[in-house]
């Protein structure tokens, strides 16, 4: 693939990518979306008694494992495709700095909140 042609896909997956985060955060954050991004991993943490990352790690691993799948056997045996699994793992690795970010503002006091 020449270089061209690799930004053009890269570009494409990108946005395929932050499209999928966008839609699916409105479901995963029940309406939230605009105040919390991190709410799922936030309730369940507290259903759970889970730091909040904790559960980010969880959805992360499950899509990670099957990556490890298809690295092994060639295949994958879910209606995701492999395009979105790895779209979900960018995503949640995204969504996890994002999160370490904001708590890191929180704790030297400079969220937007506390301006």
């Amino acid at each position: 693939m020449k270089s061209e042609e690799y930004k053009k896909f890269r570009e494409q997956f990108i946005k395929k990518t932050f499209d999928l985060s966008d839609t699916k955060r409105i479901e995963y954050t029940e309406g939230n979306q605009d105040l919390d991004v991190h709410t799922n991993f936030r309730r369940i943490g507290d259903e759970l008694n889970m730091n909040p990352v904790k559960v980010l790690a969880v959805y992360l691993i499950k899509h990670i494992k099957s990556l490890m799948t298809f690295f092994k056997l060639g295949q994958t045996f879910s209606n995701e495709t492999l395009e979105s699994r790895v779209s979900d793992i960018i995503n949640y690795l995204i969504l996890l700095l994002s999160y370490l970010h904001y708590e890191d503002m929180k704790e030297r006091d400079d969220t937007p909140e506390k301006r």
